[in-house]
Parts: structure tokens; sequence; C-alpha cells
């Protein structure tokens, strides 16, 4: 039984959020964020620079906290002495990304199974599994360079998932992708929510109302809103009705009020 299996079956938590904090210079990127999250899949919504990236980088252990932990299936991505347990058990996609132009496709999804430590009789047929869920299957000889931008965003999402890890943090997993791909993604997204944990940022409204099981609003580093996509609806209801909004941005503009300058 895995780490993240026996989490589950004990009710813990796979990741546990506490007082996070996160500076860069004098700017305060995140400010004491707290949340548990068990399997589904959480949405962090925020205006530009909020700190959706930030959280996600965080939680991956790639932005160093200034105050706070972050405990992914028990080990922490903020202490240095565990932070490599806790990374093995991430999937990480970030916006914008970075690719090494002259790799194929497939080697380059083999690459990253072989970063997550994926046993060699173990990567091909899990590279092979990766490209099929994500139809990179005619690619696979492609250098990533001659790609377009939503195949690209294809392949760096089969990189992300391809060592099936339990907990995925996604910065705008279906930005570039076209209509026909961005359904396939979200319903493969649905299916492994419920025995992962998926963390994904998104400016797409329609994400949000597919695909949150919570949400996460976040308003200059701080969490505004932290709940069921259906309350955070219903907050930008009314006014949605009055003007030509839609009821989420509606809310989330609310929300950008309420928390202004003043607030903590």
């Amino acid at each position: 039984m895995t780490e993240a299996e026996g989490a589950e079956r004990s009710g813990a938590p796979w990741i546990t959020v506490s007082g996070l904090s996160v500076s860069y210079g004098r700017k305060q990127a995140l400010r004491s964020v707290s949340f548990t999250m068990g399997p589904g899949i959480l949405m962090v919504l925020g205006a530009n620079g909020a700190g959706k990236s930030t959280l996600l980088r965080a939680l991956a252990g790639l932005a160093p906290a200034s105050a706070g932990d972050v405990r992914l299936c028990g080990h922490s991505s903020v202490d240095r002495r565990s932070i490599r347990s806790a990374r093995s058990h991430v999937g990480y996609l970030p916006h914008p990304a970075s690719y090494p132009g002259h790799f194929r496709v497939w080697e380059s999804i083999e690459y990253t199974a072989w970063l997550a430590d994926l046993p060699a009789d173990q990567r091909s047929v899990a590279v092979r599994r990766a490209c099929e869920a994500f139809g990179l299957g005619h690619l696979v000889r492609q250098r990533l360079r001659s790609l377009s931008a939503g195949e690209r965003r294809r392949v760096l999402l089969s990189q992300a998932m391809v060592h099936e890890p339990p907990i995925m943090l996604l910065d705008e997993p279906t930005s570039s992708i076209d209509v026909e791909h961005r359904g396939t993604i979200r319903r493969l997204l649905r299916r492994w929510s419920k025995d992962h944990v998926i963390v994904a940022a998104s400016h797409q409204l329609n994400d949000v109302e597919i695909l949150a099981d919570r949400v996460l609003v976040l308003v200059r580093g701080s969490v505004a809103f932290d709940g069921a996509p259906e309350d955070l609806l219903e907050r930008g209801a009314q006014q949605a009705e009055a003007g030509q909004e839609h009821a989420l941005e509606a809310a989330l503009r609310l929300l950008n009020a309420e928390w202004g300058p003043g607030m903590p």
C-alpha cells in the first residue's frame, strides 16, 4: 500500500497547507494560506498576480516559504530534509513552461518518467499510455519545436502525469488546447480525480464549472474564498443578472473589491 493510499484509508488529507507565506524581496506573494485537500479537484482562481502560480510552485517545493508548512502525503515540501520525498508524490505542469525543442515527443516524456524514478521496465508502457491518453500517438517522432502550442501543452501534461503521481499540480492545464482535446483532458481529469488530488489554476471559466469540486480564490496572496463552486456562483448570480457578466466573473470582481488594499 502506498503512502497516498494509506492517507486515504486513514482519512488524512493528502495535502496540508499551514500558514504558508512566500515573499519575493519586499513583495509578499502569499499570505498565511491554509487548507487541506484529499482526492478531488481544487480549482485556484484569482486575478493576474494574485498568487496562483506561486501557490502551485510552493506546493511543488519550488518557491521557498518565508513562513508555514506544506505537507504532501505526510512529507514536507518546505523542509529541505524531506523535500525530495514530497516531490516524488507530485506531477507538476507550470505555465508558462520551457521545453527542449530538439527532443522528440516520445523521448521527452520518457525522460520525465526517468526523472520520476519510474523503473526501466515500466517506462515504455507508461509513456505509451500517456501518449494515448492525450492523443499524441501520431506525434511521437516529432520534435517539440515543430509542434503547435496546443500540442506542446498536451506533451507537457503527459510529462506531468506519466508516472501517475497521487498529487497533480496543473497551472492552466487547458491553455492553448483546441476544443476537441480540451474536452478529452477534462474527462481524464474528472476520472483521475476519484483517486488523485488535482490542484489546478485556470482562467477558463468552463474549467471551473465542469471540473471543480472545490474552489480557492486568492486576492493579493490571501485566501478570499474557499468552498463549493455553487456557493461562489451564488455570490455573483445577482450581479450577473443585472449586467452582462458571467456569475463567476461577478463573484471574483466582488471578492476583489471586498478584499481591497486595506484588507490583510
